[in-house]
């Protein structure tokens, strides 16, 4: 991203380049992939947040490919449910972030996520079922 805008800027353009949502991928197994803060850093700032984490396990299709371990945590601020984190270990989590990077980039709050279809039986619903864990409502965990 950092070189597409410099060659933007080159060619005349005045772009800066946003560092709000920029997602870390660690390829081991499981795969690792954060993005924004994590609970710690955002309540170093003083934010009041609230979290929810959704084990892999309780995913029907990482059960059905036997990629059961990890998790989804979201972190979000607790009076606008704004999206300020999110982690994920587990079986594709270097590509299930891009979900969650794009919620930070575009300022999107917990009710964006979950008014949004997540398809069934996929790897991107524990996105959605953490969502609603910060929000008080999980519908496949306790």
């Amino acid at each position: 991203m950092e070189a597409e805008i410099a060659v933007e800027n080159a060619l005349g353009d005045d772009k800066k380049m946003d560092y709000t949502a920029v997602p870390c991928s660690i390829y081991t197994h499981p795969e690792i992939g954060s993005v924004g803060l994590n609970e710690k850093l955002a309540k170093e700032k003083g934010l009041e947040v609230k979290t929810g984490k959704f084990p892999m396990v309780a995913c029907g299709r990482a059960q059905a490919e036997n990629e059961t371990e990890g998790f989804v945590k979201v972190v979000a601020e607790k009076a606008s449910g704004k999206i300020l984190g999110a982690q994920i270990i587990g079986h594709r989590a270097t590509d299930l972030i891009a979900e969650l990077t794009l919620a930070i980039q575009m300022g999107a709050k917990t009710e964006d996520i979950i008014d949004t279809i997540h398809a069934h039986p996929t790897l991107s619903e524990p996105v959605r079922e953490a969502v609603l864990k910060a929000d008080g409502r999980p519908i496949h965990i306790m």
